[in-house]
């Protein structure tokens, strides 16, 4: 079975379906059946609409990315934490915002996971990043 035409709401040839369905008619298409030669017709409808949120976006620099220290690094503690570095244990790393992470010269130690897909923004011309509900703390 092929679609041969594919109709918007409210354009040439969904008034009777538009007349029916009102706004909950996404479109109508048209779809030829070449066993059985039949034509159909089929439509889209709305059948349940919620608020939904977008996911957030975060420039690459506001983004927090765990950040691994080996053992006895004590200046390196001391300036993660002025930074606003915090301990997440579960992960047993260190979140540190990546701008804060380039200040100090640490990308070498960002825990791989956490290197997101960017995308460079037109409008801005700068990097940010999509963040899952998985990902938000």
């Amino acid at each position: 079975m092929r679609i041969t035409r594919n109709v918007a709401s409210g354009q040439e040839g969904t008034r009777k379906l538009l007349d029916q369905y009102r706004s909950q008619l996404v479109c109508v298409r048209s779809r030829h059946d070449g066993e059985k030669r039949k034509r159909l017709k089929t439509i889209a409808l709305i059948i349940e609409e919620a608020p939904w949120p977008p996911p957030s976006t975060q420039t690459l620099g506001e983004r927090p990315m765990g950040v691994r220290r080996a053992l006895k690094e004590t200046e390196w503690l001391r300036q993660v934490k002025l930074a606003g570095g915090r301990w997440n244990q579960p992960r047993q790393l260190w979140d540190l915002k990546y701008d804060q992470i380039l200040a100090l010269v640490l990308e070498a130690r960002i825990e791989p996971q956490d290197v997101p897909n960017t995308t460079l923004s037109k409008s801005t011309k700068s990097r940010t990043v999509e963040i899952n509900d998985s990902q938000r703390q």
